[in-house]
């Protein structure tokens, strides 16, 4: 152990207790007693508690919020650092009254020697404590001892008030029962790992040999051995050391989420540190930018510069650099700041000042000077640089802009994508007109003056048509539902309006139908990329429709590259899944708005489509058929002239429904691109210009070019012709083997089956039946729909696939007969007309035939299908992941940048269903009451969730739908490739019926999957199963028997007393569709102990039909109570 320091010294250790709050309440009598915290309000931490406002376990750094949950009653001060600054002179000066060596480590606590002084140490230390106290009016906690750390150690241990000497040998006992964490160095982390090694107490540590603790501590370790032997040889500093870092930070009022206005804080703390640089004759080389999330995390980023400087004009260019850096997760900002570190002595100067750069960095350098000096004069605010103005116009447009849109609560405004600072980084909108191609540079003459055709003939005045509208199938492009679109065009009187969204038709069916309901003429077609450009393709006839199927089907040279591996997957087989996981999302983003090449376009078939783009090389595709897109009157004069090949026509781009909606288009927009609300990306359209336009905006901005808006109308009337293919089912050409007619041979099916289903005794009453179906089948023409399934399933008993039909295709004696169902209608006493109805058949509304196969084999019925049919005539129904309640939340949070944390901490509490409802769910829902759902940002996520409620998200495939057709898949529906390799239709399970695809189901079931394995199982037990009949015995001699095996005898398979003696007993739990608790509850409850009993009681656990009051007059009932 070591001995005491060669050097008798006598150290005090002055701390002032809750020094900010002491000073507050000193300086005002009224605070005296009271709970008092100094700290920012709302968004900030508690910078000092008064004991008082302890009690309550308001602590630094608290957050402010938390800190008056705790303490209602707690007075809040926004702080007056130049006081405390004066009352710590105050405070140390009664120190220098006694010794010169004083060394202030902080603003309230430091130390003095007073190893000299005739006095004793204990008297004086009185003294100057009860002078503090009575002059000041504050406490202070004082420790005595032989170092630096037995002193801040026993004026530390009891505060408030504290007074404590520890004399000259008698560090040891003091130190040693005390915990580790007292030791200066020692964080929560080190004291952690000691703990676990057994050594919580500081005499543990001082008997542990130093090679020990390296192990735990590294190279502190020597230095913390000498500290739990008391050992300290640390001297007293009289003077303030030399800065070795300039820092500044600061807390938003707000949570921040706009890059700009967080770069140009930035700025501001650069020059306030670069100042201080300068007047202490220092330069700077290091740059660390930190930035603390809203849920306390932090990450930071530093960079050292090339040669040191004592400029903030130098460091400008990197800060915006390192703040994307250190930002690295999509989470609001709530405090940022800056250091500035290896600092010199002198400034650092590495050329001499020969040339004009060097003399120019000398002239910049004293205007700093001349600058600094002025704003000590005349105050900060007197000279302003441009990160000043954007600082100032932020709060000025916090003040303005409390509410936006209708009726939200909007704290983050819209975003104005402009940049503030230069940048190389370029972003494009909508249908931005472009230079025309280097082709046409030489008519510059024709192209800067504006074609006087234009403009000089009086028109009259036209409703013009929207050319350009995307709806909310662009995937988070767009806030406007098919609805939305037609209900503004007739608003605006127009007579036709166009759906044209990026490179798919989902949205097709449902828009046209909708348009031809309220009287309006649905212009169908698409956006495609052509050379990084948008061109917008209208349907004008059948074969235009065709060829724009075709088109958004045939993947471009990217599209294929990427795709390849899925289908190298899907023929590998079932591990494609893990294959293709990776490429799902570019997957997804390719196949939604491929970009052509014009000689790619060139090679496919453009008949029948009328193009509008900015580039005028495309008018050689599309012949008479091609107009020039005019975004705005301005562009004009930078368009090729008017040209009978190429003719203007005015375009506005729409993505949402009024300007008030903007940010509703910008959360969106940031949800598809990954980023924050106001941060920037190349994606991200700009402006607040893509609103529907008025009939009066239109002609007020293109009052001089009245042709430019007759133009659209032509473009209308031109597709006026067009009719989507909306018809009855267009079965598969189903051509019998033996060459008869589809209806002889599955009246032949039904016969033979109904000769093998039932005995010659009853087959004449069951006869009447299956006639009645096959007359109601014959009638409305859907003898080719039974033949497919009928078919399909045959082959699926060759592969050894079984199979269930589930729903109402059991009540039909026609499937019973094809051996489609296995449950006799006649049987269960069924009513086959909930099947076969020949109105809803006359409706086109196919029979629902509903297939249950193996989860593990329903892949191979599916690839069945495509190898049979062909993907021509083949493809699987396309559908939409939609936004509920938990979606909703968690995206739009994460655009206003929640953490993760608290995203979870709101949705594990809402349910799985729609968002349209939350508020008022969440207000009567006992589990949300302790939510902040009326504080923002949550509020205005909670009110965007509800909006985005049934928002298609991205295009999926349907879990169980496959279509067929008699042509070609691509003449009624585009497909796209979805991630396990399958062609997907654009159109979801209503728009295919309505298109007249048949739909079948193959639906996954585990529960049959398990029967297969449970009957492979016996059988290698000796016991051959029967399923479809419930029936098995023992395997014979010669089957390698085993003898132990006794078989049950012959009996009805829906009598067996064991079997309902377990159901009826609750011991049913495994069994298949009645495993649920209900169903086993109401087992119990019947007692049921018959086949229809328990069909019944199926039948009763349904939502509604489920709950206590009705289980029990059914079991009433059942019972004949």
């Amino acid at each position: 152990m070591m001995g005491p320091s060669p050097l008798k010294r006598t150290v005090v250790h002055l701390d002032a207790d809750a020094f900010f709050a002491s000073v507050e309440q000193a300086s005002d009598t009224r605070l005296r007693g009271k709970p008092v915290a100094v700290g920012g309000e709302k968004r900030g931490i508690i910078a000092a508690a008064s004991y008082e406002a302890r009690k309550f376990g308001v602590y630094t750094p608290m957050p402010t919020a938390q800190a008056r949950k705790l303490c209602p009653k707690l007075i809040l001060l926004p702080g007056d650092y130049e006081k405390y600054e004066r009352f710590s002179r105050w405070m140390f000066s009664y120190a220098y009254d006694f010794t010169p060596d004083v060394e202030i480590t902080s603003i309230d606590e430091g130390y003095f020697d007073l190893s000299g002084v005739r006095r004793s140490a204990s008297e004086i230390a009185q003294t100057i404590r009860k002078a503090i106290g009575q002059t000041l009016k504050i406490t202070v906690s004082e420790g005595i001892g032989s170092n630096k750390l037995v002193s801040q150690i026993a004026s530390k241990l009891y505060k408030p008030a504290a007074f404590q000497e520890i004399e000259k040998g008698y560090e040891i006992p003091f130190l040693h029962p005390l915990a580790n964490h007292w030791l200066p160095g020692i964080g929560p982390k080190s004291a952690s790992r000691l703990n676990a090694a057994g050594l919580a107490r500081i005499g543990q540590i001082s008997a542990t040999e130093t090679d020990l603790l390296h192990l735990i501590l590294g190279n502190m370790a020597p230095r913390i051995r000498e500290y739990a032997d008391g050992y300290d040889e640390r001297p007293i500093v009289p003077r303030v050391a030399s800065a070795k870092s300039y820092g500044k930070q600061e807390t938003f009022t707000e949570d921040q989420t706009d890059e700009d206005q967080i770069e140009a804080t930035l700025r501001r703390m650069a020059d306030v540190l670069m100042a201080k640089v300068r007047v202490d004759g220092k330069c700077i080389r290091t740059l660390t930018v930190k930035v603390r999330y809203n849920d306390m995390m932090e990450d930071q980023c530093g960079e050292s510069l090339g040669e040191p400087t004592d400029l903030e004009t130098d460091i400008y260019g990197r800060l915006g650099i390192l703040l994307r850096k250190a930002w690295r997760r999509r989470v609001s900002l709530r405090l940022v700041s800056l250091k500035l570190s290896n600092v010199y002595d002198s400034f650092y100067r590495s050329e001499l000042t020969l040339d004009g750069a060097s003399e120019q960095r000398e002239s910049r350098r004293r205007l700093a000077r001349i600058v600094d000096d002025l704003k000590r004069r005349c105050g900060a605010g007197t000279i302003l640089r441009g990160h000043d103005f954007i600082l100032r116009d932020a709060a000025t447009e916090k003040v303005k802009t409390k509410t936006k849109g209708k009726g939200f609560n909007i704290p983050f405004p819209s975003v104005n994508n402009k940049r503030k600072y230069p940048s190389a980084e370029k972003t494009t909108g909508d249908m931005v007109c472009r230079s025309p191609q280097t082709e046409y540079e030489g008519n510059k003459g024709r192209r800067n003056v504006v074609n006087a055709k234009l403009s000089s003939t009086v028109h009259r005045k036209v409703v013009p048509v929207s050319l350009n509208v995307k709806s909310y199938y662009s995937f988070l492009n767009s806030t406007l539902s098919v609805e939305d679109i037609v209900r503004l065009a007739r608003e605006q009187g127009q007579s036709a309006v166009a759906m044209m969204d990026q490179g798919n038709l989902h949205g097709a069916v449902p828009f046209y139908q909708c348009a031809q309901e309220q009287g309006i003429q649905p212009l169908i077609g698409a956006e495609v990329g052509v050379d990084g450009k948008p061109l917008l393709l209208y349907v004008e006839n059948d074969v235009g429709y065709r060829n724009l199927c075709h088109l958004l089907s045939t993947r471009s040279p990217v599209q294929k590259t990427a795709i390849a591996s899925a289908n190298k997957g899907r023929a590998r087989g079932r591990n494609h899944r893990a294959i293709t996981r990776g490429i799902q999302p570019v997957v997804r983003r390719i196949c939604g708005h491929a970009n052509w090449t014009c000689d790619q376009l060139a090679a496919l078939p453009m008949e029948g489509l009328i193009a509008v783009g900015q580039d005028v090389r495309l008018h050689t595709l599309f012949e008479g058929r091609f107009y020039l897109s005019v975004s705005h009157p301005d562009s004009i004069r930078n368009l090729p002239a008017d040209d009978p090949r190429w003719p203007l026509v005015a375009i506005l781009p729409v993505h949402y429904e009024s300007s008030m909606d903007d940010w509703k288009f910008d959360v969106v927009q940031s949800i598809r691109t990954l980023t924050l609300l106001k941060q920037r990306h190349p994606d991200k359209a700009q402006g607040s210009r893509f609103h529907f336009p008025t009939t009066v905006t239109w002609r007020e901005l293109w009052k001089e070019y009245p042709l430019l808006l007759e133009r659209t109308c032509e473009i209308a009337a031109r597709c006026q012709g067009f009719q989507m293919p909306v018809g009855p089912p267009q079965f598969p050409d189903y051509r019998p083997v033996d060459g008869s007619s589809p209806r002889t041979f599955l009246r032949k099916l039904v016969m033979r089956g109904l000769r093998e289903r039932y005995p010659e005794s009853r087959r004449a009453s069951m006869q009447r039946q299956a006639e009645e179906e096959l007359t109601i089948i014959s009638d409305v023409g859907y003898e080719e729909y039974f033949l497919v399934v009928w078919d399909l399933l045959q082959d699926c008993r060759a592969e050894g696939i079984h199979w269930i039909t589930r729903g109402s295709a059991a009540d039909s004696l026609v499937c019973y007969c094809l051996r489609i169902s296995d449950v006799c209608p006649i049987r269960f006493d069924l009513y086959f007309r909930r099947f076969l109805n020949k109105d809803r058949m006359a409706l086109h509304k196919l029979p629902d035939i509903d297939m249950d196969f193996p989860h593990d084999r329903k892949d191979d019925v599916i690839d069945l299908i495509f190898r049979k049919y062909g993907e021509k005539y083949c493809a699987v129904v396309g559908g939409f992941s939609t936004y509920k309640s938990r979606g909703a939340m968690g995206d739009v949070a994460k655009v206003l940048g929640v953490s993760e944390y608290q995203i979870r901490r709101l949705t594990e509490r809402f349910p799985y269903a729609g968002a349209r409802d939350m508020s008022t769910f969440a207000s009567k829902n006992q589990e949300c009451q302790d939510l902040p759902l009326q504080e923002e940002p949550y509020r205005t996520a909670l009110k965007m969730a509800e909006f985005l409620d049934g928002f298609p998200r991205y295009p999926k495939m349907h879990p169980c739908g496959v279509v067929l057709s008699r042509q070609a898949m691509q003449d009624l529906t585009p497909t796209f490739t979805a991630h396990k390799g399958y062609p997907t239709t654009h159109f979801d399970m209503d728009a295919v019926e309505a298109v007249g695809l048949v739909k079948m189901d193959i639906l996954a079931q585990g529960g049959l999957s398990v029967m297969r394995d449970v009957k492979a199982m016996l059988h290698e037990r000796g016991m051959r199963m029967d399923l479809d009949r419930c029936k098995w015995r023992v395997m014979q001699t010669g089957e390698e028997s085993l003898p132990e095996m006794i078989a049950a005898p012959e009996q009805d398979p829906w009598t067996d007393p064991k079997v309902w003696a377990m159901i009826a007993g609750g011991g049913a739990r495994a069994v298949h569709h009645i495993e649920s608790p209900a169903m086993v509850s109401l087992c119990r409850m019947c007692n049921v102990r018959e086949i229809d009993g328990l069909v019944a009681i199926v039948s009763v656990i349904r939502p509604g039909a489920a709950n206590e009051q009705k289980k029990l007059h059914f079991t009433r009932r059942y019972q004949k109570l």
